[in-house]
């Protein structure tokens, strides 16, 4: 990030500002209000080249710069451009910016009133220097300070004479700037504000995010400081352009851990890698009875930015919608149903001879492992399905499977009325049938079995 020292100021026809020690590779900038048209650009001992930064429509407002400077341990700046005693001076020594193309944006405004505005600008960068310089023809107010998008600046004083000034500010933002002016409150005075930005060194940054076994992780969502985020590709690599100062890179992607969680990046360091382990969680309890098998479904519910596909460590997808499966409990009715991911579960258990209480439960997994669901297995006597109630043999009735017992859900007997009886009622089950081929209704007494 930029550093700006604030060198000094000076007034009249003929402005010296120094001794300074100026180092190398720094930028140098001096703006100046010079109520009239300069014939001459600033000078330094040093031998340094001052570029044009920005100037006002009226021609007596300026912001210089020097790129990569030379040092000098007793610099002095020189600026002898006009005859008028009321020219103002200002100089900044900003270190931490590019050496070969520091400035940025520039941003300039003319006008009359109580309050100055440059026009609007916007960086390129996070990170940036910026220098403003209001010229102003009868006097500032020290009630406001200036600000450039609504951040307040370091005011470093005003000087001139005979009722015309200039006044001069920095600042440094770590942000980028989005259409922002400059300016200050003054007493009513015709007026004149620039605004000139410089931008740090910058750099890209690059990386290949990689599960345990090396393969690549797509659609990784990667954020660093001051730059819109991106995502990984097919190969699982992504890259930030235009970079600057000292930024943190971060990964992030549903059911996913990655090591390490961030890094800090400089411009000295442009590589960031990252490895990722999928998250997975578990639900567990006891069933009520050993060797009982426990069903579970996932109602798929919970989508990633995948469009509700899960990614799966190796390579591949697994749908999340419907997905199942089951678990068989210990011989003391404990289970652990594992590698479950954010959704929303059904839980059944099952066993033949028993019936469970509940008879399933409901359980969302959000973020967290959940135990303790448990339920009470209670053994019973055998479970025997009502009769087939069919009219012949090609039309049987629908039939539902519950606790491993059939039971027919449809009855398509001609006299509808009558419910399907139990044909134990007279001991064990009677073939009743008057041709091999051919079951015959038992719903009459007497007639083809024991009957109701």
């Amino acid at each position: 990030m930029p550093t700006i020292s604030f060198i000094g100021s000076a007034s009249g026809a003929s402005a010296s500002i120094g001794p300074y020690n100026l180092a190398s590779g720094h930028c140098l900038v001096v703006a100046a209000y010079t109520y009239q048209t300069p014939t001459a650009l600033p000078g330094d001992t040093a031998g340094n080249n001052f570029l044009q930064a920005v100037k006002s429509s009226g021609s007596d407002t300026f912001i210089w710069y020097v790129k990569n400077t030379v040092a000098n341990v007793a610099n002095f700046i020189t600026f002898s451009p006009i005859t008028s005693t009321y020219s103002a001076v200002f100089a900044w020594d900003i270190s931490g910016v590019d050496t070969s193309n520091p400035l940025d944006a520039t941003g300039a405004g003319i006008g009359t009133g109580t309050t100055s505005a440059t026009s609007a600008i916007t960086t390129q960068f996070a990170n940036e220097a910026i220098i403003v310089i209001n010229g102003i023809t009868s006097g500032y107010s020290t009630s406001s300070l200036p600000v450039v998008g609504g951040n307040s600046m370091t005011l470093d004083g005003n000087t001139g004479g005979g009722g015309n000034e200039g006044a001069g500010a920095h600042l440094v933002v770590s942000t980028i700037q989005t259409g922002v002016t400059a300016g200050m409150t003054l007493g009513s005075a015709s007026w004149a504000a620039l605004v000139a930005t410089f931008k740090a060194p910058t750099y890209s940054i690059s990386g290949t995010i990689l599960d345990s076994s090396s393969n690549p992780i797509i659609g990784v969502t990667v954020a660093c400081t001051g730059q819109t985020n991106t995502t990984t590709a097919s190969d699982g690599t992504y890259s930030f352009t235009g970079v600057s100062g000292s930024v943190t890179v971060t990964p992030t992607l549903t059911e996913w851990t990655f090591s390490p969680i961030s890094l800090g990046i400089s411009s000295a360091t442009s590589t960031a890698n990252f490895t990722g382990t999928e998250t997975f969680y578990s639900i567990s309890g006891n069933a009520g009875v050993g060797g009982a098998t426990v069903f579970w479904t996932a109602s798929g519910i919970f989508q990633t930015e995948l469009g509700g596909w899960f990614l799966l460590e190796g390579g591949g997808f697994l749908e999340l919608e419907g997905t199942s499966g089951s678990v068989t409990a210990d011989g003391s009715g404990n289970y652990i149903i594992p590698n479950l991911i954010n959704d929303n579960y059904q839980i059944i258990p099952s066993k033949t001879g028993y019936t469970f209480s509940p008879t399933s439960a409901s359980e969302i997994i959000s973020g967290s492992s959940i135990i303790g669901v448990n339920f009470i297995a209670t053994q019973g006597a055998s479970v025997y399905s009502q009769p087939d109630c069919r009219n012949f043999s090609i039309f049987p009735n629908s039939t539902v499977n519950i606790q491993n017992t059939l039971f027919y859900t449809k009855q398509t007997s001609s006299n509808s009325a009558v419910p399907g009886t139990d044909s134990r009622a007279a001991g064990a089950p009677v073939d009743c049938r008057v041709s091999p081929n051919i079951p015959q209704n038992s719903r009459t007494p007497g007639t083809y079995g024991p009957g109701e």
